[in-house]
């Protein structure tokens, strides 16, 4: 029995020391109903253009992450949104495991950025089609919008609607009770 317990033990004891040395996973998953003019509208920055180089500094140790940052050289063939030069630095994670760009040098993308503390970065779920996203760049903006009633109008045109229902209702109960005659009862 004693032996039995032990077994239980170290059992436990090494299962313990898988989930306290695992390391986090990673993976990327994107929302596939976003449209490109969406996701232009929360973006802070957007751009078509060709990827000339990556930086990938050397990791330290024998565990290389999917995670790791890497900065992304691009010349730009056109800024949509966020005043980008000619050329654009875009950190992002090394591998499209963990969302990042997946762009090869020499491809033409189009890309939807936000501004960090350190300059730009992006990952795989805001790629879009060069021609897409210029597309949504190169239409007109909707028209203004016509300003909404003021709120005491508002409240004002609420209140009347109710007491016109309010009237109608009453003189449907007094018709009902015979107190009121019906204009068939004439």
């Amino acid at each position: 029995m004693r032996l039995m317990r032990a077994a239980v033990v170290a059992l436990i004891v090494a299962g313990g020391q898988l989930v306290v040395q695992a390391a986090p996973a990673l993976a990327c998953s994107c929302r596939a109903d976003v449209q490109v003019a969406e996701a232009l509208a929360t973006s802070d920055g957007a751009f078509v253009g060709v990827l000339t180089g990556i930086d990938d500094p050397p990791t330290a140790g024998p565990i290389i992450s999917s995670g790791r940052p890497v900065v992304n050289h691009f010349d730009v063939e056109r800024s949509v949104k966020g005043g980008i030069g000619d050329r654009v630095d875009v950190e992002a994670a090394a591998s499209g495991a963990s969302c990042g760009l997946e762009v090869a040098v020499g491809q033409r993308v189009g890309l939807l950025l936000r501004r960090s503390a350190t300059g730009w970065t992006s990952s795989l779920c805001a790629k879009a089609e060069p021609e897409a996203l210029l597309a949504v760049a190169t239409r007109p903006a909707a028209g203004p919008v016509p300003p909404s009633p003021e709120p005491s109008e508002r409240g004002f045109f609420l209140a009347l609607g109710a007491l016109a229902v309010a009237a109608l209702l009453g003189l449907a109960v007094l018709r009902r009770t015979k107190l009121l005659p019906s204009t068939e009862d004439a």
